[in-house]
């Protein structure tokens, strides 16, 4: 019983939090292409749309803990026509992602924080015709299946910063996450998984909203 007044005096406290995270650092264009690191879709996890530079968030905010969620959507629709029909090609991707942070040095000074937080990836690519026959549509999902593939992924972060106060609501700051990016494919043989994992570091502007 005492747990359960514990959490709800801590809800009734919750108050909403926005904020946006800047990683300049989170692509490296010309090494990312030359390692084969990009979907070749445009809308993959690496390639800067689903997850830009200047990331939004929004959550609420007890006592000493944040509950925060973040999404990014892109889409690329691309329509052909001619004298034999019209051709569709759709690419797209949806990421979800949800961060709980602990608040363990809060002073009027300084604020420092530590996260954990996971996210994925959900995967969008479609490409029909009216003209396709059952070949043609046959290897058309073959290749949307493929891009798929290079779309979709999954990851976890850990991480640990410091906020300082600017004014009574505003703070900024910043700190580094390690990440764990994972994307698994599938072949007529079998699985593979792919992972990468690094360090991200960013700067965070936050607001209370009172």
């Amino acid at each position: 019983m005492l747990w359960v007044l514990a959490v709800a005096g801590q809800v009734a406290w919750a108050e909403p939090v926005v904020g946006m995270d800047w990683t300049p650092l989170s692509r490296a264009d010309l090494t990312w292409l030359e390692d084969g690191r990009s979907s070749e879709t445009g809308v993959g996890e690496f390639d800067g749309l689903t997850r830009p530079a200047l990331a939004p968030f929004a959550g609420v905010r007890m006592e000493h803990w944040d509950f925060l969620g973040s999404i990014g959507l892109a889409t690329m629709r691309t329509a052909q026509s001619d004298d034999d029909g019209t051709r569709i090609q759709s690419v797209g991707g949806l990421r979800l992602g949800v961060d709980t942070q602990c608040h363990p040095g809060e002073t009027e000074q300084v604020d420092l924080w530590v996260g954990l937080g996971a996210y994925g990836l959900i995967p969008i690519a479609r490409d029909t015709a009216d003209f396709y026959s059952e070949a043609d549509a046959a290897d058309a999902e073959f290749d949307s299946a493929q891009a798929r593939a290079r779309i979709g992924g999954f990851g976890a972060r850990l991480g640990a910063g410091v906020m300082v106060p600017v004014g009574e609501t505003v703070q900024v700051g910043g700190g580094a996450h390690l990440v764990w990016h994972g994307q698994v494919s599938f072949t007529e043989t079998g699985q593979t998984l792919s992972s990468l994992l690094w360090i991200q570091p960013a700067l965070r502007v936050e607001t209370v909203l009172r």
